[in-house]
């Protein structure tokens, strides 16, 4: 089994539970992409809780990171190997993984994120880890893949038109907790995901992703379905599915949606938290703080 990053250890309980409820009991490589609390903190307790053979991080070293310390005094402490990204290939069965980075001069943490490709069969996955653009930009040799998981929660600077072109998605995939206080996901992410042909599955809003696989094709199943639209009589705000703008229903614009494109959402709240943004032709903008296309969050 592979595991790549281990979300915060407030939640490694629920990762290990989930893990032990799929039959695992040991992990063959543990993937820590980078170290911010929300990918490493959760595996030191899963260090403890299943044997781990091989450990590949980054090599980006914090000494002074608590958070560090604790994740290489539980490597050390529970006798696990590691390594750093150098362009390693895994094989495991007829399953494939190729390790995209290695050695570089990135000082953030986000941009040194380990970045992985699997591939099983024909269908292939690309796991990003935060990457931004310039990290992105940089990787060599073919980054296609069926499955993206969608770098830095789907924030703003998560995809570019030129990085999908290369990918060529079908299903995009975005980790993020819900009403998070970095407005992720990006509403311009999730426009720019569909305009690429991607189908978009939030944990926010669909809970558990599942993406299984036979080698020849693939399934996705979610925790939670999606809440249907209100329909036009009971919607105040409307907007095209292919376009990041959400409408009054008297607009110009909206007027030209086709029925089968149309969302209707009973609030303005709704729709921001879908990843629309105002029209401002026919929205009055009280607060754009609110709207995070318009505010970028600092970390």
């Amino acid at each position: 089994d592979i595991l790549i990053d281990g979300g915060s250890e407030a939640h490694a309980e629920t990762v290990i539970n989930y893990l032990k409820a799929q039959g695992v009991d040991d992990i063959e490589l543990m993937i820590a992409t980078h170290p911010h609390e929300n990918h490493i903190g959760g595996l030191p307790g899963i260090m403890k809780a299943f044997t781990v053979k091989e450990i590949l991080d980054c090599g980006l070293e914090d000494p002074f990171s608590e958070l560090y310390k604790n994740f290489s005094t539980a490597a050390r402490a529970e006798g696990c190997p590691r390594v750093s990204d150098a362009l390693q290939k895994y094989t495991f069965g007829d399953t494939t993984l190729k390790i995209l980075t290695g050695p570089h001069n990135w000082t953030d943490a986000d941009n040194s994120s380990v970045v992985c490709r699997l591939e099983t069969g024909k269908i292939k996955f690309l796991f990003p880890g935060d990457a931004g653009m310039l990290a992105r930009n940089a990787l060599n040799g073919n980054i296609s893949a069926e499955i993206l998981k969608v770098s830095d929660h789907g924030g703003i600077n998560a995809v570019t038109g030129s990085f999908l072109k290369n990918v060529k998605p079908e299903i995009a995939i975005i980790s993020v907790g819900a009403d998070n206080s970095f407005a992720h996901p990006s509403g311009l992410t999730i426009s720019t995901l569909k305009e690429a042909g991607a189908s978009v599955y939030r944990t926010d809003l669909n809970g558990n992703i599942v993406v299984a696989t036979d080698g020849d094709t693939y399934s996705i199943y979610t925790e939670k379905n999606l809440p249907a639209p209100a329909k036009p009589e009971a919607g105040k705000f409307v907007a095209n599915i292919r376009i990041t703008q959400y409408h009054d229903p008297s607009c110009e614009l909206a007027q030209k949606i086709a029925p089968e494109s149309q969302v209707w959402f009973v609030t303005e709240d709704e729709a921001i938290r879908a990843g629309f943004m105002p029209c401002t032709n026919c929205i009055e903008i009280k607060d754009q703080d609110i709207f995070p296309l318009y505010k970028i969050p600092q970390r």
